[in-house]
């Protein structure tokens, strides 16, 4: 039978118990700060989605689709443009938007902001002006929304949806499916 000696351990580890033991008291804790924060650095974003210039039947439609922001993690402004000019008609319509935008969860900043709309052609130029208020982000692994809801100057309220997934054929080859819709509550002239 094996008999242990707990007199002899004990005599062993108290030596090393008293040299370890001063070096654990002598740590601290981290100081946390405002230093650490993550809104301390301020980022630039910018993307374009589509950018396209091509022939068609002498038309030659320059498209756009870009966004982009400006900010930190909790405060951000975001510009979005999107359009299609007709080049050799001198005839297009634009979307212009600036929003303030401001994180509700992980994945979804609430917005707000101005969007300015111009149509224009050879003889006539046509703008408005809307206040905005929406909802972007991104479901974890799953679908980008980006909804919003708009007034215009004229008190004409209007709503938009957009929401793309990426679908991976490849760890290259992405498809990208994209649903986008505007309704309007009221009756609006064709604007263009």
């Amino acid at each position: 039978m094996l008999k242990i000696n707990f007199q002899k351990i004990a005599l062993i580890l108290l030596p090393i118990l008293i040299l370890t033991g001063n070096s654990v008291k002598a740590q601290k804790a981290p100081e946390f700060s405002n230093k650490i924060l993550p809104d301390n650095k301020t980022y630039f974003y910018f993307v374009a989605d589509r950018f396209e210039y091509y022939s068609k039947e002498g038309t030659n439609p320059l498209v756009w689709d870009v966004q982009g922001y400006y900010g930190k993690d909790y405060n951000k402004f975001w510009f979005k443009a999107e359009g299609e000019a007709l080049t050799s008609e001198k005839e297009g319509e634009m979307e212009f938007q600036g929003l303030y935008s401001r994180p509700v969860t992980s994945y979804f900043d609430v917005q707000a902001g101005l969007r300015y709309d111009v149509a224009y052609n050879s003889i006539t130029s046509n703008s408005r002006a809307f206040a905005v208020l929406g909802l972007q982000g991104l479901a974890p692994y799953l679908f980008e929304v980006d909804g919003s809801i708009a007034v215009s100057e004229d008190g004409d309220l209007s709503g938009s949806f957009e929401g793309e997934l990426d679908l991976l054929m490849t760890q290259r080859l992405i498809i990208q499916p994209r649903l986008a819709t505007s309704v309007a509550v009221q009756k609006v002239e064709d604007f263009g």
